[in-house]
């Protein structure tokens, strides 16, 4: 529930002191005889009594405003605490293999993985996310940003062989590590997907494993193929997460979604005392009364 609050309620103090002067410090007036008295006292009982409320309103009004009323409110914003993702994907020419989905097997092993991948960045807006991907040499395909939108409209542009037809995993990693050096998430994360072992890296395992490791990342990988990977593996074991195996899509989803509940970004509620002011309603009322005497005061002067 908002309340309302002075800011500076000492100034409250200001309004006996008017008081005590219109009660005790009245100014001496002369005397004079005037022919009609009593018809022109009673006009001027009419104007005193006009004059005496205008002026309190003023002087009330006034102290109310530089006491400065406002509404105290209380509001709830979430801070994320963001986790810094990049997707490593396959696009070499085995990705162009069908089959992978038992309910439409006219698509291809990346489209399958667009699909997935596209749905498991949908549900990380919370996140940075980058993109990596990989053929004879690898790439970066989108850097690490909060826009999930365009992150999906690039999965969806990937096309097979786009980087060559043949496999570098271990570059692709090194690649993706690249992207999380600069990181100040307290997790950082690459989620390595392929098809195949390694065929063209020039980087050595050893570099790119003590490289995660010094930088704190974690590396979940994906094998899409019926056979064992070794390197996927150690890839895994080396980054304490795990090594997964997908032989159709369904598979892959349930993979997606377990790496998601594995690390799922955490939500503080920040509750913020937010004040509105108050005080022009009384700042303009005072300036209406003031104007009100002075008018008053002008008219008597012609008069």
């Amino acid at each position: 529930m908002p309340d309302i609050i002075l800011v500076h309620p000492l100034f409250l103090l200001l309004l006996p002191l008017f008081i005590f002067r219109e009660k005790f410090w009245k100014r001496q007036e002369r005397s004079y005889l005037i022919p009609h008295f009593i018809t022109m006292m009673e006009s001027k009982k009419k104007k005193s009594a006009l004059d005496f409320w205008l002026k309190w309103v003023m002087i009330v009004s006034s102290i109310v405003a530089l006491s400065n009323p406002s509404l105290k409110q209380e509001e709830q914003s979430t801070k994320p605490n963001s986790r810094d993702i990049v997707l490593a994907i396959d696009t070499s020419g085995s990705m162009s293999m069908t089959g992978f989905d038992v309910q439409d097997g006219s698509q291809s092993r990346l489209d399958v993985v667009k699909d997935v991948v596209v749905d498991f960045i949908q549900h990380r807006p919370q996140d940075r996310v980058g993109l990596v991907i990989f053929g004879d040499k690898s790439a970066i395909a989108a850097p690490l940003n909060f826009e999930f939108t365009s992150q999906k409209e690039i999965v969806k542009a990937l096309k097979v062989g786009m980087l060559g037809k043949s496999t570098a995993i271990i570059d692709a990693l090194v690649q993706a590590e690249t992207l999380l050096t600069h990181s100040q998430s307290k997790s950082k994360i690459i989620i390595l997907l392929s098809d195949g072992e390694d065929e063209m890296s020039k980087i050595p395992l050893s570099f790119a494993l003590q490289y995660a490791s010094k930088h704190h990342i974690k590396i979940y990988t994906i094998l899409i193929d019926k056979s064992d990977s070794n390197l996927m593996q150690v890839i895994a074991h080396k980054s304490h997460t795990k090594a997964y195996k997908a032989e159709d899509k369904k598979a892959l989803q349930s993979i997606y979604h377990d790496i998601d509940s594995l690390e799922k970004s955490d939500v503080d509620y920040v509750t913020t005392t937010v004040l509105r002011t108050l005080y022009m309603p009384f700042v303009f009322l005072a300036l209406l009364a003031g104007v009100g005497l002075l008018w008053r005061d002008y008219r008597g002067g012609l008069s």
